[in-house]
């Protein structure tokens, strides 16, 4: 094999890989390669002709997917290359893949099949019907003598002749293929099969002035094939189609292509194959029949096809293949799932409501049958996706079947199985869904004759028809189960509206809510005012009615009116303090149905800080109470107490009242949200929630084990102690464990209780056998409690994520200065503990996604009056929490980002800012170079602030905290500040250059000092400090550090540090501009920067000494001692960067091309920094 043979060999191989993508990839590769190769179009190059030879012989090879890689090949090479004619390829055929009698069964199989494929790639290629008939007739005599050889070569071998007629003219059609397939056209139906039937209908299509109106009446009865008399024959073809199972035959797409064209209905076209495809059972009949059922899906038109393509039949051979539960691989489940998922494609895009209503009325049927939760979530999908109109029909049929079946019980004419059971449940479950649905989220009226349906079903017995919506019919039968059903559905339908946009924003669609549910009191409210004997309320108190629900009914209602009449405007589309209270009224009111006592103690609270809310603006004429809280602090409480329900609608409703009430938040009320959220769970109940838990009895437990000679300082006291605390667990027994411990006792239960002295003391097996079972019970009640306590655990730790959403909230709406200044250090402690407890890392999350997002709004907070004390200690105290031992980089960012938001506040607080007090009447306004003043003065506190401690920190001094404690400071907090702010502490600059002429700085101080340096420096930085300021510091630090390199020896080298300095020197040099900065003395000696030139650049000293950057030439730029000791920057050529010490290894920055950035050991290869063209460093 020579070389050329060899470089195509590895396309071959590659063409056998089973990777469609690869045989893709390599078939264009070799193509390209062919190309290159084909000197002469008008005959076969040598690269062409073995590539010929070696495709046609491997086609009939075994090896992996050589077949379909090699076929796919030559497939492309005969469209690509004209030059090769049928009658080669032909030729190389009968050459290569002749029969022999040596070959054996499989062998000789291999061989047939090779042909078939290729015949088949001159058929797909084009190439056969461009040729002449012969070869046209040569190649379907071929194919159809492979198929009566091989059973398993007659599907493609029919394929191959049924994609090559469309391909020839009529001519051709009838001189090359008609004679080959002219028996199977004859056929008739009674000899049909579904190869004949696939050509019948091809021929027909494409050639009908040959196989027409005359040649089908005279041998097949009648001149059309699609056709209501045949359908009978026509499906008993198909069927006989499934004999190739999993395989589809051809025939059936081709059967269905001509039925889209003709003008018959899919009703009379599918029912007469529902029977024989479904009814047998049979698995290929089965996949046949789910197969045309995905095909036929898109064509149906009217709601009378839907319901007759989804009979019962279909139904039920659908919901048996769909479940999960068997083999995902079975093609039958495969098959089924593709129905339901474009019955969902063409229901999502069908816009005609009625057939949708047709297909879920159907579906709604398998309701109450043993069907998978995959068939429940179809219909869910279906229903979710309903047009206007669909979901308006869909909802009027659920709550008349509701109706229907609630009024023939009550009137005793059937009784309830579990079918119907299981469909009334999932009617009130659709209805609910119908509440938010995507169509109808604008169409508030529907949403109000849902809500009602719900609730007149929840709450009230309708004994006597009435003309009120919805008590038109009796419902006296609706059972304890199926109403506490209906009663969570209503209150989930409202949870999911007040959460669900239906208009443009949030604020509208909740106003749009509190509208909706207003006309729903009134709803209510004309229910308990009809007469009892008709419509009666429903409650949980044994069917009575609480003596003071009216009175507390109508006084929400007054209020609601009395709210809407006065503090409400009818133009307001955002969330007011009016929302807040119409929220939180509705809320209660439909709590005094469930819980009346509770929702009477709230409504209390709601009236209170309603009217204090609502008070004249001069607070001089209102007189409070010091003790008395303020009224958003009441609220506060109120909804952190709505927070921790289970209920889902409680803790939206208070999250939407508390984003009403962003502009009342007071650093008092988030403090008592904070005092939940910093509560240690051991501390079990809190004064605004509470969770049963068992915390304080494991506690006990623990002291159980206590030894007697522990404490005997205060012996007396603990012995009365332990007095009294045994006598009060003996009467907090529970009665539970009391029988519990009684039945592992036994009878020695009734010995130990018995006085008498003639009972019969027990054996030492009786004891040891008794000793486990008491043991076994004491067991399983401290595992009892240790589960209830972990339980309780996790309910305290959602209901502080709770309330950390809820701050989030605020954080989007509004949030003053204070309140940030409050959260700060309580969420910096909550993303700490996130770190160190694995069961508070959600805690954490949310802590640090709260962090993140005021520090974005910093800008937007609203200014508050604060001393300047309170934002110098709050700086102070993030720093000293800064020396906390911190785990991850993403804390130590949050504490400097929670520091830099409290010195932003502070910095953008201007004089303008602090408002009068709210006892003045007029404002006094400093004039503008007061104000200047003032801010000048609080940059200066905060540089002062950070100067100190930066210089405490990079000294390695200690600080003291307020109880006097010894912290050390973190560089990294300092390292993020000056990275995000460089502008605002430039200052800092001069305490980070001084640390490299201190000599008692630590080498780890100074490397932290010079990534500061290095992160503070870019070209915004430049442009902002002006040409003056940057000059001076350019200069002066690139004195100082290139003093800190000519003192660099092997002894005092260290890699990270001269890393470092190298880069800022990197980007003074860079961000200089052309502009020449240099400090020069007396000659030698000189320090400075210089653009394009032959000029020096850095320091040198007499003799062998020197350091710089030089231009390509022989001069050193670095630092030359005597040795080969060297350090310094210069570009290409002899030049190098780096430091060299004994030897020639290189250490420095290079990097490929003109800029380089490196490390570099001896060799060509150079160590160093250097910028496209002359400019060099």
């Amino acid at each position: 094999m020579d070389g050329k043979d060899a470089d195509l060999m590895k396309y071959f191989w590659r063409l056998a890989e089973p990777d469609e993508n690869c045989t893709v990839k390599n078939t264009r590769l070799l193509l390209k390669k062919l190309e290159a190769s084909q000197k002469d179009y008008d005959s076969v190059g040598k690269d062409l002709k073995y590539t010929l030879r070696r495709l046609i012989k491997g086609v009939s090879s075994n090896r992996k997917c050589a077949r379909q890689g090699f076929s796919v090949a030559l497939c492309q090479i005969l469209r690509k290359f004209t030059v090769i004619s049928t009658e080669k390829v032909l030729a190389l055929v009968t050459k290569h893949l002749q029969l022999s009698k040596k070959d054996g069964k499989a062998e000789t199989g291999s061989i047939l099949l090779g042909r078939t494929m290729v015949y088949l790639a001159l058929i797909q290629s084009g190439r056969l019907a461009q040729d002449s008939t012969e070869c046209i007739k040569t190649v379907v005599s071929n194919l159809q003598d492979m198929k009566r050889k091989r059973s398993y070569l007659q599907q493609i071998s029919i394929g191959g002749i049924a994609h090559l007629i469309p391909q020839i003219d009529t001519e051709k059609f009838q001189e090359g293929v008609l004679p080959c397939i002219q028996k199977e056209l004859m056929l008739g139906w009674d000899k049909c099969t579904p190869d004949a039937l696939l050509l019948l209908l091809v021929c027909h299509k494409h050639h009908k002035s040959l196989i027409g109106k005359t040649f089908l009446k005279e041998h097949w009865s009648r001149p059309k094939i699609i056709t209501e008399k045949n359908f009978d024959n026509i499906w008993q073809v198909v069927l006989k189609s499934s004999e190739t199972y999993p395989v589809i035959h051809p025939v059936t797409s081709e059967v269905l292509e001509h039925f889209v064209k003709s003008d018959v209905s899919v009703a009379d076209f599918w029912s007469c194959s529902v029977n024989m495809l479904f009814c047998s059972n049979h698995t290929r009949s089965t996949n046949l029949g789910l197969h045309i059922l995905g095909q036929i899906i898109p064509h149906i038109k009217t709601p009378g096809e839907a319901e007759s393509v989804w009979c019962p039949t279909v139904l039920s051979v659908l919901v048996r293949h769909i479940d999960k539960r068997l083999n995902k691989d079975n093609p039958i489940h495969t098959m089924a799932s593709q129905v339901t998922n474009s019955l969902i494609t063409y229901l999502q895009q069908c816009e005609d409501g009625k057939i949708q209503h047709a297909v879920l009325t159907k579906l709604f049927d398998l309701k109450g049958e043993r069907v998978s939760q995959e068939m429940y979530r179809v219909i869910d999908r279906i229903s979710l996706n309903l047009t206007s109109e669909g979901a308006v029909s869909y909802g009027n049929f659920l709550m008349k079947y509701f109706a229907d079946n609630i009024e023939r019980r009550d009137n005793q004419e059937d009784q309830w199985s579990r079918k119907v059971i299981v469909r009334m449940k999932d009617v009130i479950s659709e209805v609910r869904n119908l509440v938010t649905l995507k169509s109808t989220c604008t169409d508030h009226d529907r949403q109000l004759h849902l809500l009602q349906f719900l609730a007149v079903h929840s709450y009230w017995v309708v004994s006597k028809p009435t003309k009120i919506v919805h008590c038109t019919r009796t419902n006296r039968s609706i059972d304890t189960v199926m109403r506490k059903h209906i009663q969570d559905n209503f209150f989930k339908a409202l949870n999911s509206l007040l959460m669900y946009k239906t208009e443009k924003s949030k604020s509208t669609s909740v106003i749009a809510y509190i509208n909706t549910t207003q006309r729903l009191m009134q709803y209510m409210q004309t229910l308990m005012q009809s007469d009892n004997a008709a419509i009666c309320l429903v409650t949980d108190h044994h069917n009575k009615i609480p003596k003071n629900l009216n009175d507390n009914w109508n006084k929400v209602l007054e209020t609601v009116e009395s709210v809407q009449t006065k503090h409400l405007t009818d133009d307001s589309d955002k969330m007011s303090t009016s929302h807040a209270f119409l929220l939180l009224l509705f809320y209660n009111f439909t709590q005094l149905l469930v819980d009346p006592a509770s929702a009477s103690s709230h409504l209390e609270d709601v009236y209170g800080c309603l009217e204090n809310a609502f008070k004249s603006k001069r607070k001089s004429v209102s007189k409070k109470s010091p003790d008395e809280p303020d009224w958003i602090e009441v609220m506060t409480e109120l909804l952190v107490s709505m927070m921790s329900q289970g209920s889902v609608l409680a803790r939206t409703t208070a999250t939407d009242v508390y984003m009403a009430l962003a502009d009342h938040i007071t650093p008092a009320s988030v403090q008592l949200i904070i005092d939940v959220l910093m509560a240690d769970d051991k501390e079990g109940n809190d004064d605004l929630v509470s969770f049963e838990n068992n915390d304080q009895d494991d506690v006990n437990d623990e002291m159980d084990g206590v030894e007697e000679g522990d404490g005997e300082e205060d012996g007396e006291s603990e012995e009365e102690e332990s007095e009294s605390s045994e006598s009060e667990e003996e009467g907090l027994v529970d009665e539970v464990f009391r029988l519990k411990l009684r039945s592992a006792l036994g009878p020695a239960a009734d010995v130990e209780e018995s006085d008498s002295e003639d009972d019969e003391d027990m054996s030492d097996s009786q004891m040891f056998k008794l000793d486990g079972m008491i043991a076994a019970v004491f067991k399983n009640m401290r595992q009892a409690k240790a589960k209830e306590s972990k339980d309780n655990k996790k309910q305290m730790l959602a209901f502080k994520i709770r309330l950390l959403d809820l701050l989030i909230v605020l954080a989007k709406e509004k949030m003053s200065a204070d309140v940030v200044m409050e959260l700060n250090l309580p969420l910096l402690e909550l993303m700490l503990n996130g770190e160190k407890k694995k069961e508070e890392r959600a805690l954490g999350q949310h802590a640090q996604k709260l962090s993140q997002l005021m520090y974005r709004q910093g800008k937007e907070l609203l200014p508050v009056n604060l001393d300047k004390e309170a934002y110098t200690d709050r700086i102070m105290d993030i720093i000293h929490f800064s020396t906390r031992p911190i785990l991850s980089q993403s804390l130590v960012n949050s504490v400097s980002d929670a520091c830099l938001l409290v010195i932003r506040l502070f910095m953008n607080m201007s004089a303008a800012d602090v408002g009068p007090s709210p006892v003045r009447t007029r404002s006094h306004k400093g004039s503008k170079k007061e104000k200047a003043n003032a801010t000048k003065t609080r940059h200066e506190e905060v540089l002062e602030i950070i100067t100190d401690n930066l210089n405490n920190c990079l000294h390695g001094r200690s600080i003291k905290d307020k109880t006097d404690r010894d912290l050390h400071l973190n560089p990294s907090l300092f390292l993020n500040i000056f990275t995000k702010y460089p502008v605002l502490f430039w200052d800092v600059t001069s305490s980070l250059v001084e640390v490299y002429d201190d000599s008692s700085v630590k080498v780890y101080n100074k490397t932290q000092a010079s990534a500061m340096l290095v992160n503070m420096l870019n070209k915004d930085v430049v442009e902002k400090l002006g040409e003056e300021v940057w000059t001076e510091f350019a200069s002066s630090t690139f004195a100082t550090l290139t003093k800190v390199i000519c003192g660099t020896t092997k002894d005092n080298y260290f890699e990270k540090l001269m890393h470092n300095i190298l880069q800022i020197l990197i980007k003074i040099s860079s961000l200089a501009g052309p502009a020449q900065v240099s400090i020069q003395g007396p000659d030698p000696a000189w320090v400075g920067i210089h653009r394009p030139g032959q000029a020096w650049v850095g320091i040198q000293g007499p003799g062998p000494s020197q350091f710089g950057v030089h231009r390509p030439g022989q001069a050193w730029v670095g630092i030359r001692g005597s040795g080969p000791s060297r350090v310094g920057i210069q570009g290409p050529g002899p030049a190098w960067v780096g430091i060299q010490g004994p030897g020639s290894a290189w250490v420095g920055i290079h990097g490929p091309g003109p800029s380089r950035v490196g490390v570099h050991r001896p060799g060509s290869a150079w160590v160093g920094i250097h910028r496209p063209g002359q400019a060099q460093k």
